[in-house]
């Protein structure tokens, strides 16, 4: 018996609380402002950073949870650059060697990069990223053509000159038309095009798609030979990466001579430093705006509780004639309990549809995405919500420990 009653107790507050707001409709507007602000703030933060958080992730997710690259520089310098440039050039040698000696990884392939121009009759396109890969870098960086053949061992020892285009290269040159046999010059020099490789979209803001893979000796027999290369190693699965990165390190640092209290003369990287720099400095950021939002949630909740405590004074006779009829002091409490939390959990859903489309907006408008997680919606009226009842749990109970008779007797 207890629950219907308290259900329909709560539910008669909620229509005295309906009808008081409806009496005072603009004021009542007027004191969901702070709390509209501060949720509008909150939803429109959390969705476009967890769309930049999902977009960032799926676009570094072609660098490969199982690979590591070792490489001259680090991919995040923090400090003094030339502290890395002047390290010894990472030899094909010595990658190698590397590759002979190591146990753990599944496979390990070289690279190195070039920017030229490259042409085909009339057409050209200009800032082409040319990538020269070790016949493995196929299976360690997913370079499977969406037609064609990717290059032999002996196109690569005998520096031949093939090559296969980016999806936004081929579209540009040939427009659709099979480019297999085609040949190209790439910086001057005749290619012959064995394959196009499928869309691969923008990493970190860079167009993987105006690229060319064309053997690694032949781009450095062509655009020298005396370039640092970039060593990757594919691990049999993410689990394994440390160890995989132990025994790398450790093999490199002998080839490379390093004295055992030396730092290292390399980097190490992988997909995870990026993912905790992006998450750290978006963490922040976060904390900063939410900081704010929760400023206007504290502003809004003040001025809840401000217009309840006039609400009180002004409805105070209305309280003594429903006390002096038998209405209990938790009866006034859960009514203006319950008047509170509504006029706040207005705000609040007011805030969502407004920091929702905010997010939208600047989806439609801008590059930037948004993504809207439902426990942010769910955090956003729940803070809300709770707001009201904090800040309104003053107001309420000073109406309820009203007397009766002084109630009766105010003007």
């Amino acid at each position: 018996m207890k629950v219907p009653r308290l259900l329909i107790e709560l539910r008669e507050s909620v229509l005295a609380a309906i009808r008081a707001l409806q009496a005072n409709l603009l004021r009542s507007i007027l004191t969901t402002i702070g709390i509209v602000v501060g949720v509008t703030a909150v939803i429109a933060i959390v969705s476009l950073i967890q769309g930049l958080d999902k977009t960032f992730t799926q676009s570094i997710s072609s660098l490969g949870t199982r690979v590591l690259y070792i490489s001259k520089f680090p991919w995040v310098i923090a400090d003094d650059f030339w502290r890395y440039r002047n390290r010894k050039d990472i030899t094909l040698e010595q990658g190698q060697a590397l590759a002979a000696a190591v146990e753990l990884p599944e496979a390990v392939s070289f690279a190195s990069n070039a920017s030229l121009t490259v042409k085909w009759r009339e057409r050209s396109t200009a800032g082409v990223t040319v990538e020269g890969h070790s016949v493995s870098g196929r299976v360690v960086h997913n370079l499977d053509p969406l037609v064609g053949r990717f290059y032999t061992e002996n196109e690569d020892r005998e520096r031949r000159q093939v090559a296969l285009l980016g999806h936004g290269v081929w579209d540009n040159l040939f427009e659709g038309r099979d480019p297999i046999g085609q040949r190209v010059r790439l910086g001057g020099q005749p290619f012959t095009v064995i394959g196009v490789l499928p869309e691969r979209g923008s990493l970190l803001g860079m167009d993987q798609d105006t690229r060319m893979i064309v053997p690694l000796q032949t781009l450095m027999k062509l655009w020298g030979g005396r370039r640092s290369i970039q060593i990757s190693l594919l691990a049999p699965d993410a689990e394994s990466i440390d160890l995989v990165a132990d025994e790398a390190r450790g093999v490199m640092r002998r080839l490379r001579r390093v004295p055992p209290q030396s730092e290292d003369d390399f980097a190490v990287n992988r997909q995870e430093m990026l993912l905790d720099i992006f998450r750290n400095l978006t963490g922040g950021l976060t904390a900063v705006l939410v900081g704010v939002a929760a400023l206007s949630l504290l502003v809004g909740g003040i001025g809840i509780m401000n217009i309840m405590l006039v609400s009180v004074t002004e409805r105070t006779k209305e309280i003594g004639i429903r006390k002096s009829v038998g209405a209990k002091r938790r009866d006034i409490l859960y009514q203006f309990l319950v008047e509170s939390v509504v006029v706040s959990g207005v705000g609040g859903l007011i805030g969502i549809g407004l920091g929702l489309g905010i997010a939208f907006l600047v989806t439609l408008v801008s590059p930037l995405p948004a993504a809207a997680p439902l426990w942010a919606i769910l955090l956003g009226l729940g803070f809300s919500s709770v707001v009201g009842l904090f800040f309104g749990l003053y107001p309420a109970a000073k109406a309820a420990r009203l007397d009766p008779i002084e109630a009766l007797r105010h003007e």
